[in-house]
């Protein structure tokens, strides 16, 4: 991130960097959450927060309330309760297919960002889940 910053405002190459934070981000493949209940049990779930939790955690514990307490009203009717995530392929293709894809994916935008054009494995790579109809990130 501290090299992304700083090739993104050289002007502020000498800003140090005291404290960062990663981790795993939860993420639907259409980057939209999901809220629910497992049918026939008592569990609830939210999932898919695409790495912007901070904001709509507030509106998903709104609607988890709501499933808790079985109250059926605004926060149960909107949408995100209405979806279902998306299916991605079995184990092990998808563990292998994310791999691949996603080392795909950083080539090309690797080559982008040094304005050469990617290699033609990396182009397909890139392309291979809209091609097999799954919708990944927000390019349609």
């Amino acid at each position: 991130m501290a090299d992304d910053f700083r090739q993104m405002f050289p002007e502020l190459a000498g800003v140090r960097f005291t404290h960062a934070w990663g981790g795993p981000i939860d993420m639907a493949s259409d980057h939209a959450p999901v809220v629910g209940t497992r049918p026939g049990t008592r569990v609830h779930y939210a999932m898919g927060l695409s790495g912007h939790g901070v904001n709509p955690s507030w509106i998903v514990g709104q609607v988890l309330a709501s499933l808790v307490t079985g109250e059926r009203d605004e926060w149960t009717a909107l949408p995100i309760c209405r979806r279902t995530a998306p299916r991605l392929p079995p184990e092990p293709l998808r563990y292998l297919g994310g791999r691949c894809v996603r080392a795909a994916v950083m080539r090309v935008e690797r080559s982008a960002d040094l304005a050469t054009r990617a290699p033609l494995w990396a182009r397909v790579g890139a392309d291979l889940p809209r091609r097999l109809g799954i919708r990944v990130g927000t390019r349609r």
